[in-house]
């Protein structure tokens, strides 16, 4: 599809028309019709002019040397078509002298020089930003599905291990559990990747945390308590889980040192999931995922979506609900 023309140079051309036949200083004849439309054509090939001159230099000194020249030339050339042509054809009398003219129209080219520059100057830094953006969406994008395809290689294998110790003890929660862990990896390996009700959130989270504690609930304590009102706020996809995992992956408990995690609110558009930890926590494979999380936040416009809180034996990240 053709790139519609800019009505900026037409613009630009007709504000300077306007004016200059406003305060008369370009001309001032009977034919002010003809003249103006004449002039009007003018500017709009000098804006054009400049533009090619601009692309002809490597560096800026080059740019702005050809611009000189070419305007130079225009102007110069303007000024003999008014004088002569122009002025025969309407039989009019050019009552600026050309020096007057030549300094006007000089005006004109520095005006739409700053112009041109300054609109490129802003559509390359739009251009920029989009790109970056672009490329972040892109990197989040790759991470999202490298996650959704390693869908957590521990917790398949704890489940794993735990499903067959309860094949063999035939328990008869077994069949529970294993449509549990089904509907854990159909929520896993959905497309979805956007903002999600916290509601429909908390039911992920919860279905995953009793997988992830059957067999051990001595040594893994888990509470929710969150504001009904809350409930239609979103947030980004599989953050608690993430979190919450981050908790048990990164971590060292048992049934006489258990893994304390509670999810609670201090404010209805925030969320903060808390937990105690040993000294030997490894915080930089820790901060992986928050991390990651943090981008998802900032493609979503918010800056500050996730803070985090250390304190002695205690780790709490606050994220931000929208």
């Amino acid at each position: 599809m053709k790139k519609p023309k800019s009505a900026i140079p037409f613009l630009f051309a007709f504000v300077i028309t306007v004016i200059s036949v406003t305060i008369r200083s370009l001309f001032y004849t009977p034919n002010i019709l003809l003249r103006s439309i004449v002039f009007y054509v003018i500017v709009v090939g000098l804006w054009y002019l400049i533009e090619w001159l601009l692309d002809c230099g490597k560096n800026k000194f080059l740019q702005f040397f050809y611009v000189f020249v070419g305007a130079s030339f225009y102007i110069a050339l303007y000024i003999v078509l008014s004088n002569s042509v122009l002025q025969y054809i309407t039989e009019g009398e050019m009552l600026i002298k050309p020096f007057d003219l030549a300094k006007n129209m000089c005006l004109i080219s520095l005006i739409a020089s700053i112009l041109i520059i300054s609109i490129r100057w802003t559509k390359a830094r739009e251009s920029a930003q989009i790109e970056n953006l672009t490329l972040q969406s892109e990197h989040i994008e790759a991470q999202f599905e490298l996650l959704r395809k390693q869908v957590n290689p521990q917790f398949l294998f704890y489940c794993l291990t735990t499903l067959k110790k309860m094949v063999q003890d035939e328990d008869p929660q077994t069949e529970s559990y294993i449509l549990k862990l089904a509907n854990v990896y159909r929520q896993t390996l959905k497309k979805e990747r956007n903002l999600v009700p916290l509601k429909q959130e908390l039911a992920l989270l919860e279905t995953y945390m009793s997988l992830m504690r059957k067999g051990r609930e001595s040594a893994i304590t888990f509470e929710i308590s969150v504001n009904d009102d809350s409930l239609t706020y979103r947030l980004p996809v599989f953050a608690l889980q993430t979190l919450c995992d981050n908790c048990i992956k990164h971590n060292t408990f048992s049934e006489s040192e258990p893994l304390d995690i509670r999810i609670f609110q201090q404010h209805n558009q925030s969320i903060t999931i808390a937990n105690n930890y040993r000294n030997n926590i490894d915080f930089a494979a820790f901060r992986m995922d928050i991390d990651y999380l943090e981008m998802r936040y900032v493609m979503e416009g918010i800056e500050k979506g996730v803070s985090t809180n250390v304190q002695a034996f205690k780790h709490a990240i606050t994220i931000q609900l929208i």
